[in-house]
């Protein structure tokens, strides 16, 4: 029954499949209606349903982005198709959503099948020190008492840490619920460019934070240019946009400092939570007159190198996860075990 289920639900890896399709039937001179109606052929009658409601959009006159809201694609992938029917590039536009939503879902999949291994071995782990602790512990407690002898100190803390291991979790538990209302009662009224420019200070999010920034950044104004729009045009659509609330006000702003003199790479070298080369990018594009494509081919640059830094983490993580898990089983065998050879060498 679950397969069944999982089958007939339309998986974000479906969907990216399905925005390639029809960017490729728009490239072979299809409209979009018709796309749409070839392709609602091979789905099941829920996904026909959500195609037809996107059908009747288009027909009452909506833009193409805001049609496919219908299908609860991610903001960042309707902000491809809103760039898309803006340069007039929608076929390439389908394609180029379709292909990040698919290599996102590809990489999921990948960590998730990473940790799927290591996450049973811990999981058996903790079965086995539950049943430890409930069935064991009391029969090594009463054991000893009868024989006048104390356990092993190494004994006596396992079990006192893993006693006091659920009001660890509670007190962490709350201490990040209590911290987590401080944060939002005292920055509720921070907008999101307010939000982002704090969160790229914590030295964990800042490398993830800051690539994701500078490669939408990067790809979002590629996408414009490339359809002749002049700079503070494009950044005018991009302020336009409502799916990216930070960048519509970081358009807003270097829209302000353009107007004011300044050059796009010289705002842009200003700003901490771009990566440092693409000031330099922008510059070089401003002087060659290939700004468009040098930001496109920057932001492949940063895709290719994110997907290269992710299978450096992922082959570091699974052999410190094993690590962790062996060291934990190691010194349950070692608590379970020394209690045995002390009464083994007390005969």
């Amino acid at each position: 029954m679950l397969s069944r289920l999982t089958r007939k639900k339309w998986t974000n890896r479906k969907k990216a499949q399905f925005l390639i399709h029809v960017g490729r039937l728009l490239e072979q001179g299809y409209r979009i209606h018709d796309a749409l109606a070839f392709l609602s052929l091979h789905q099941t009658a829920p996904v026909q349903t959500k195609l037809q409601q996107i059908k009747n959009e288009l027909k009452a006159g909506r833009s193409i982005h805001e049609a496919f809201y219908l299908i609860e694609l991610p903001k960042d992938i309707l902000t491809h198709l809103y760039i898309s029917e803006k340069n007039g590039g929608v076929d390439q536009g389908f394609q180029r959503a379709g292909e990040i939503l698919g290599q996102r879902e590809e990489l999921k999949a990948r960590f998730q099948k990473l940790l799927r291994y290591p996450l049973f071995l811990l999981w058996v782990t903790c079965l086995l020190i539950f049943v430890m602790f409930q069935y064991l512990l009391p029969h090594l407690q009463h054991l000893f008492t009868s024989i006048d002898a104390d356990m092993p100190f190494l004994t006596v803390l396992f079990f006192r840490l893993i006693e006091a291991l659920p009001w660890f979790l509670f007190l962490s538990f709350v201490v990040s619920i209590a911290g987590l209302l401080v944060v939002y009662y005292r920055y509720r009224t921070y907008t999101s460019y307010q939000w982002m420019t704090h969160l790229v200070r914590f030295p964990i999010l800042k490398e993830f934070l800051i690539g994701f920034l500078t490669f939408s950044f990067s790809s979002y104004l590629s996408g414009l240019l490339k359809g002749g729009l002049p700079v503070i045009e494009a950044l005018k659509f991009f302020e336009q946009q409502n799916y990216m609330t930070f960048f519509q006000e970081e358009a807003s702003v270097l829209l302000c400092e353009l107007k004011n003199g300044e050059r796009l790479s010289d705002c842009i070298e200003k700003r901490s939570h771009y990566q440092k080369e693409l000031a330099f990018v922008i510059a070089n594009g401003e002087k060659t007159g290939y700004l468009a494509t040098d930001l496109q081919y920057y932001s492949m640059m940063l895709y290719r190198d994110f997907e290269d830094r992710f299978q450096q983490r992922m082959v570091m993580i699974q052999p410190i996860l094993f690590m962790l898990i062996g060291g934990l089983v190691l010194v349950m065998f070692l608590a379970m075990m020394l209690p045995v050879f002390q009464m083994i060498g007390a005969l």
